[in-house]
This record gives structure tokens, C-alpha cells and sequence, in this order.
């Protein structure tokens, strides 16, 4: 009874160090049980991260209103996984995989977040190596480098206070309550700092019935700690690939995900008998460079257009001679232009045939009654 009064005689209403522009937020999960969303969406709050999912197979039963419930009332989300480490070599991958079939991790959600503070009786190298397996895991699925929430003390004692996730790109999302400014663990995260503070676990939010814990964001636009997605648009003559793209071709892997302030570099790759022409869309700025380089953010979209090369035989097109000629199902005699041109635009080469009109009537004019009118006009 005597903890409360003290507690909360040292509780500031904000940390000073929060006073400088902040975009504020909670974290919640079913023990906040029933949110009226309506209620926080008119609030301070503009983010909240929830829990998806614990362990190997347990699923938050209040995740997946909650993520319809804020969505609804303009309130961004994201999802986090409860991390519950097992000796087993596949655990990490079967908590990974279990999380990625819960969570949603869409495009313009917060980025997702491996939750640890449970060490499961792993040793540090045990434990560090079961957390890289489940990131590694959650990237090669979605493109995406997860932010890691933990305290300095579970750091420091549990992971060895190692700073290698902060120096190889993910996001930290730091625990430490009621203290003007955060004791960032991994020697201040590999010198990357903190992307969010959990600073309070006894918050008052309209909506919530009892305590809840609140977050900062650590920067003015909590954009720029949102997923980000590429998308690319099949060109016809060529292909587009990259990190996680290979579009065009007979391949169509064109959508992927990515951090924001991620740098990926698409290439074009022409088709027998084109060229690059220019890329469109967010890579316009490229040119007809065979590589275009991209900042993720937000939404991008990104094209190219290839045409035929100077000079060379298309394989679209089809070269009429004294043999006949195959339009997909369709042969035609080199003599028969009515079902070469017929042929042609069923293929969709309409916008080609100020190519093959010439060369057609020079060859065959005689059967469109050029050559005769020609002759009589030389006589």
C-alpha cells in the first residue's frame, strides 16, 4: 500500500525529454480488453502497436478487432509478437511463421516488432541466435527489417548488450519508464539510437478502461517509420528486377514491401530484339539508365517502356518471305497479305504495321492491282 503514493509522486505527467516534438501513441493487447476506438481516435494518440501473437500458436483473441477498430477511426497500427524462446533449432522460425500468419504488416502499417523479455533459459549466444532466426525468418518473407522492443537490463544481462541488430538495420523500440530520457541497451542500439519509447505502463487514454502503457515516436512524421511497398508494372518487351522484384518475363514477383529510408536498386533487362527505352513512374528520373536507385517511402510505383532495337528483327513480328509464316496458330503463304495483316492485329500488332505495310506492298504490291496501274503508267 505505501509503493502507490511513492510511484506516483515520481511519475512526470510527460518525460522532459518528450517535450520537443513527439508523435504520441500506445501499445495494447487483450488485457485492455474491450477499446472504444472512437474515443482514442479523437485523442492525442496517432499510433498504436498490438499484440498479435505469443509463442508457437497462441493468437491475441482482441488483435484482429483492434486492428479493424483503430483502421476505422484513423488510428495507425502495427503488430508485435510476444517472443517465448525454445531450445529447439526450428523454434525461432515456427514463432516467425505463426506471427506472419496472424499479423496483418501492410503497406502503411507501423513496422512489425519482435517483442523479447523472455530469455526461455537460452544462454546469450543461444539467445541472440534464436532472435536473428526469427528476423531473418520475418525478412525473407516480407522484405522487412523488424523493429526488437526490450528493456536495457534484459539487454544487457540476457543479449550481452550487443549492438549488431542496431548496426545491420533494425529499428529499436525501447522500454524504460518514468525517466526524463532512455537508457538505450547495445551501446545506444550501434549508435542508431532509439525509433520509439515506451515510457509509461500506467497511461489514461479516453476509451480504455484502466492503465495502459504509451509510447513515443521519436521524430515528427511517424511516416517515416511505416512500411513502404514497390510496386512495378509489367513492360512488355522486357523485365524489371531487384531485391525481392523480378517482374516480366514469365516471372511475376511485382509487389514487395520494404522499411522506409531503404535503398533498392532496380535493373531493366530488354527482351530479344528491344531496347530500354526510358523507365516511367517513380524511376522516370533514371532515363534509359540500365539501373534505377530508390528511397523507399510510402507507395511507389515504377514501369519502363522497351521498343524494338535499330536495326533488329523483333521476335513480335513476323518476317514475310517464300515460306510460310506462323502467327501463333495461324500460318499464312507469303503471298496471302490479306492474312498476314488479319493475323497481325489479332496479335495486337496494330500499331506496328507502319512497319509492315511497306514492305509488304513493295513485295506483294501486284496483288492490291499497285504494279499493274505502275506499269501502265510507265508505258
Amino acid at each position: 500500500m505505501l509503493l502507490v503514493p511513492t510511484v506516483v509522486a515520481i511519475v512526470p505527467a510527460t518525460p522532459a525529454a518528450a517535450q520537443a516534438p513527439r508523435v504520441p501513441g500506445i501499445d495494447v493487447s487483450t488485457y485492455q480488453r474491450r477499446i472504444d476506438w472512437s474515443q482514442v481516435g479523437r485523442s492525442r494518440v496517432r499510433f498504436a502497436i498490438l499484440r498479435a501473437s505469443l509463442g508457437n500458436d497462441y493468437v491475441d483473441d482482441r488483435y484482429r478487432r483492434n486492428v479493424a477498430g483503430a483502421s476505422a477511426h484513423g488510428v495507425l497500427v502495427g503488430a508485435y509478437h510476444y517472443a517465448k524462446p525454445g531450445r529447439a533449432r526450428w523454434d525461432a522460425r515456427a514463432e516467425a511463421n505463426h506471427f506472419l500468419r496472424v499479423a496483418r504488416n501492410a503497406p502503411g502499417d507501423v513496422l512489425p516488432v519482435l517483442d523479447i523479455e523472455d530469455s526461455g533459459g537460452l544462454s546469450r549466444q543461444q539467445l541472440w541466435r534464436w532472435a536473428k532466426r526469427w528476423l531473418t525468418r520475418v525478412r525473407e518473407a516480407t522484405g522487412l527489417r523488424a523493429m526488437i522492443y526490450s528493456g536495457s537490463y534484459f539487454w544487457s544481462r540476457y543479449m550481452g548488450n550487443t549492438g549488431w541488430f542496431g548496426r545491420h538495420g533494425y529499428p529499436h523500440w525501447v522500454a524504460h519508464w518514468y525517466v526524463r530520457r532512455p537508457d538505450v541497451p547495445g551501446r545506444g542500439w550501434g549508435g542508431q539510437g532509439w525509433t520509439f519509447w515506451q515510457w509509461s505502463a500506467t497511461g489514461r487514454v479516453p476509451g480504455i478502461r484502466g492503465p495502459v502503457d504509451l509510447d513515443w515516436f521519436g521524430g515528427r512524421d511517424i511516416a517515416s517509420s511505416t512500411i513502404s511497398r514497390i510496386s512495378v508494372t509489367p513492360a512488355a518487351g522486357g523485365a524489371i528486377h531487384g531485391p525481392m522484384v523480378d517482374c516480366g518475363a514469365g516471372r511475376a514477383r511485382c509487389t514487395r514491401l520494404a522499411n522506409p529510408g531503404a535503398s533498392i536498386t532496380l535493373g531493366a533487362s530488354a527482351g530479344p530484339g528491344t531496347r530500354l527505352v526510358r523507365w516511367t513512374g517513380d524511376c522516370a528520373s533514371a532515363g534509359a539508365a540500365p539501373t534505377c536507385r530508390l528511397t523507399a517511402r510510402d507507395d511507389l510505383d515504377v514501369s519502363a517502356v522497351f521498343d524494338r532495337s535499330s536495326g533488329a528483327a523483333s521476335s513480335a513480328l513476323p518476317v514475310i518471305g517464300a515460306s510460310p509464316v506462323a502467327f501463333g496458330r495461324r500460318h499464312c503463304r507469303s503471298v496471302d497479305v490479306d492474312c498476314a495483316i488479319a493475323a497481325a492485329l489479332s496479335r495486337g500488332l496494330g500499331s506496328q504495321l507502319g512497319e509492315i505495310l511497306p514492305k509488304l506492298l513493295a513485295k506483294h504490291g501486284r496483288l492490291l492491282g499497285v504494279g499493274r496501274s505502275d506499269r501502265a503508267r510507265r508505258r
